[in-house]
């Protein structure tokens, strides 16, 4: 019986270990080498370039945005916000599929999208 519940506990503890390790690495999270007070306009240009913004707010450095539905799926609601970091600028993108029950995976692919547009245009400018 002790046995067994040293078991339990290892592999209890081995999930703890890899929760913490995951929300480290936050795919849904970047940190760009960009003062904050530059990243809205980038931001809100990279955004706008691919995707219908309905609102934003430069004082929150807030941009909320829809991403159309095509054959896969049924489209996105989603947020995109920043805050200042260390060495630069941290932006998370919140998103919801439209409609359909939502997935993670799917958001977490459109969040990397949305990260990987904000990127190019960090590198652009």
């Amino acid at each position: 019986m002790t046995r067994l519940l040293t078991v339990v506990v290892l592999v209890a503890a081995g999930t703890v270990a890899v929760a913490q390790d995951k929300a480290k690495a936050d795919p849904l999270v970047r940190v760009y080498n960009v003062a904050a007070a530059d990243m809205f306009p980038v931001m809100g240009r990279a955004i706008a370039g691919k995707w219908k913004v309905s609102h934003s707010d430069k004082d929150l450095c807030v941009v909320t945005f829809e991403a159309p539905t095509t054959m896969t799926n049924s489209g996105y609601d989603a947020t995109a916000s920043c805050e200042p970091a260390d060495g630069g600028t941290r932006v998370r993108i919140k998103a919801r599929q439209k409609g359909a029950m939502s997935s993670r995976g799917r958001e977490e692919r459109f969040a990397k999208d949305v990260l990987d547009e904000i990127a190019k245009a960090v590198n652009r400018k």
